[in-house]
């Protein structure tokens, strides 16, 4: 027995330390365990960590996978001219008056409708109801005859990330600018999608593309924007009907689209989460299938010359107040007008009354004479006609012309009046009685 326990003491030590460690082990994770909170709370926490742990294995390849998923039903519904024709009927015909659709999505079959405003009642076309998680989301099934309608201008905007359907965004409902902030590699990816789809779908010259959109582009005149605008930045003045998509910041009444890191973009104000990650290779994949969208109604024909006088003909009579009658004129001949009589001149005294005084002596060379000036002073006086009336005081003192006269003879001097010619004959009979006349 000696012998053997001699010739094993090498294994038998080892296996008593070994023991010995175990025991001390125990002892700490108990003593740990206890700390921790018990055994319970450490296999809750031994389970949280190999969940994590599998998860950051199978992350990568869950992700993968999905992005395989969503960039196939991309591919397939850009491709689908009954998609875009149902998408296009749904938000024309959804019944939900007062509210305006801005979105839609397809998924299962179905189209659902994403409405403004408050959530209202169930709607009463039996052909929609209403989303039992989000009332602001109508369903109907997809048509596939439906004829489709001019008035959605729609692109895809990527994937709902919750939902798993397409999405697709009408830029002609709400603001006229769609601006896309945040991480710059996710909004670029969603802008240059959009761009293209715009450029395949809408008329030719209809839509232009600002500089720094695309780098293997240079980019147009954003001035010579006609219908719609991608940019990147703040453009220059446009006009405001233009719809503009634009990369980076907005100023005025704009919708933004956050995008961040993880390829999500999320339009601030409604429920959507958008998935962009698959959408600008499914674009890529279907731009030569995606097809073009309804074409709106052309103006009419400018209005001709004879179309605008038949349009005149066919208007319907104006009222018109009452004019009154033109003033009755006179038929009978112009009556010829009367001479005016010259006023009569006072007769002379035969005798003139005998003087009190004698007056002094006339000179000669200044005694007005008798006979020739005195009737040729008279017949001036008659031929002259009556005196100008008097000139009021305010008349004179304002400096006007008397009333009849030109207001040029204001300093000439005055004519022969029948006084003063009565007074020169009386002077000079009074004169010639005295004899002081040669």
């Amino acid at each position: 027995m000696t012998s053997f326990l001699s010739a094993q003491r090498g294994p038998i030590s080892a296996l008593l330390g070994g023991l010995g460690l175990l025991i001390l082990a125990l002892v700490l994770l108990q003593r740990s365990v206890r700390r921790a909170g018990g055994w319970r709370v450490v296999r809750r926490r031994l389970a949280r960590e190999v969940r994590q742990t599998a998860a950051a294995f199978v992350r990568p390849v869950r992700r993968w996978w999905r992005y395989r998923r969503r960039l196939q039903l991309l591919r397939r519904l850009l491709a689908d001219p009954q998609t875009w024709s149902a998408v296009e009927t749904a938000l024309c015909d959804v019944p939900a008056p007062g509210r305006q659709p801005y979105a839609a999505i397809v998924s299962g079959g179905s189209v659902g409708v994403y409405l403004t405003g408050a959530p209202s009642a169930a709607p009463d076309d039996p052909a929609w109801t209403a989303d039992e998680d989000d009332p602001s989301l109508w369903w109907t099934p997809i048509d596939p005859a439906a004829p489709g309608g001019a008035g959605p201008v729609l692109v895809a905007a990527g994937v709902e990330d919750l939902r798993g359907g397409a999405v697709f965004l009408d830029l002609a409902a709400g603001p006229a600018t769609h601006a896309t902030t945040g991480d710059e590699r996710t909004a670029l990816a969603l802008v240059q999608s959009v761009a293209a789809q715009l450029e395949v779908r809408q008329p030719d010259g209809t839509v232009t593309i600002g500089p720094g959109v695309h780098p293997r582009f240079e980019g147009a005149t954003t001035t010579t924007a006609t219908e719609f605008l991608i940019s990147a930045g703040v453009p220059d003045t446009i006009r405001p009907d233009i719809r503009t998509v634009r990369l980076g910041g907005a100023r005025g009444h704009a919708r933004l689209l956050v995008a961040d890191r993880a390829g999500l973009v999320r339009p601030l104000g409604t429920p959507l989460v958008l998935d962009v990650t698959p959408l600008p290779r499914s674009v890529a994949r279907a731009l030569g299938t995606i097809p073009p969208a309804p074409r709106r109604p052309a103006p009419g024909p400018a209005l001709d010359e004879d179309a605008f006088v038949a349009l005149l003909d066919n208007l319907p009579p104006q009222r018109t107040a009452p004019t009154a009658p033109p003033p009755r004129t006179s038929t009978a001949p112009p009556v010829p007008a009367l001479p005016v009589p010259a006023p009569p001149v006072p007769a002379l005294p035969a005798t003139a009354p005998p003087a009190t005084a004698p007056p002094a002596a006339v000179p000669a060379a200044t005694a007005p004479p008798v006979a020739a000036p005195a009737a040729a002073a008279l017949a001036a006086a008659t031929a002259a006609g009556p005196a100008r009336p008097p000139v009021s005081p305010r008349v004179a003192d304002a400096g006007e012309p008397p009333a009849g006269g030109s207001g040029e003879d204001e300093f000439d001097e005055p004519g022969p009046t029948a006084l003063g010619v009565s007074a020169s004959l009386v002077g000079g009979a009074r004169a010639a009685t005295r004899g002081e006349l040669p």
